[in-house]
């Protein structure tokens, strides 16, 4: 559903409101459900990046959640500041899936290396 949504919003106008307002329909049935998860004290485990990274559902989950919220409510508010893929240079669409691949590839080193270390003794 995600990958579909992205493709929307990649299109531009007229499917990028539609695009918009469905992301932001599956935040809000995620943030129900960590809502959920947190009342009743499960212990989740996240792997929103699949099995790459091992991740417990907790305060980075939910600082997450806010941070994406602000953006898709920033982009439904503003749309008529919305361009499609094919307004942008054919460099500019390879350097921002190069820094998109390079965030990613970032974090999931440091959540690596964070997983790794070993417990200090007190």
């Amino acid at each position: 559903m995600e990958l579909c949504l992205s493709v929307l919003l990649m299109l531009g106008s007229p499917y990028s409101i539609l695009a918009e307002f469905g992301i932001f329909i599956l935040l809000v049935g995620f943030s129900w459900s960590v809502w959920r998860a947190r009342q009743i004290g499960s212990a989740v485990k996240c792997n929103c990046f699949g099995n790459l990274v091992n991740e417990k559902l907790g305060p980075s989950t939910i600082a997450k959640i806010v941070f994406i919220l602000v953006f898709d409510l920033y982009l439904l508010m503003n749309n008529h500041l919305s361009r499609d893929i094919t307004d942008f240079p054919l460099s500019e669409i390879c350097s921002m899936v190069y820094s998109s691949v390079s965030l990613f590839l970032i974090y999931s080193v440091l959540m690596f290396v964070n997983i790794k270390r070993p417990a200090r003794k007190a």
